[in-house]
């Protein structure tokens, strides 16, 4: 036998139940009218105070600079394989927009992007420490 889906009256008075189960909860008790509105925040609230100069000055009196970081130097050897591969893109890009270039200019794409790709290849580390995360200076 299969299942029937409810109807959306049997949905919505299953749902209109569940609801007033949440409403039976006591109404809170009001204010006397006498009473003026309190003074300073509402309870439960932080109040942030900014710290004095005196209390920067001895926070700051422990922490020296950090130095900034060295320039990065890409070695040569890197820059000539990024060149070629780029060549090998620009060289590629030429000869799929169809302009009337001669063979050679594809075999020179061909062999720049194996060049490239083996310079580079071949100045990643050899091994690999495994208590290292992979930093090296």
């Amino acid at each position: 036998m299969a299942s029937r889906e409810p109807s959306d009256a049997e949905v919505d008075a299953a749902f209109a139940e569940l609801i007033t189960q949440f409403d039976d909860r006591p109404a809170s008790p009001r204010p006397p009218s006498d009473v003026g509105p309190p003074s300073g925040p509402p309870l439960g609230w932080r109040v942030h105070h900014a710290p004095t100069d005196e209390q920067l000055d001895a926070v700051d009196d422990g922490i020296d600079p950090i130095p900034p970081l060295p320039p990065m130097r890409i070695s040569t050897t890197a820059k000539c394989g990024a060149g070629l591969l780029v060549l090998a893109v620009v060289l590629t890009a030429l000869m799929i927009l169809d302009l009337r270039l001669p063979v050679w200019i594809g075999w020179l794409a061909f062999g720049s992007l194996i060049g490239g790709s083996a310079l580079l290849l071949s100045r990643l580390p050899r091994a690999r420490d495994d208590g290292d995360d992979g930093a090296q200076v």
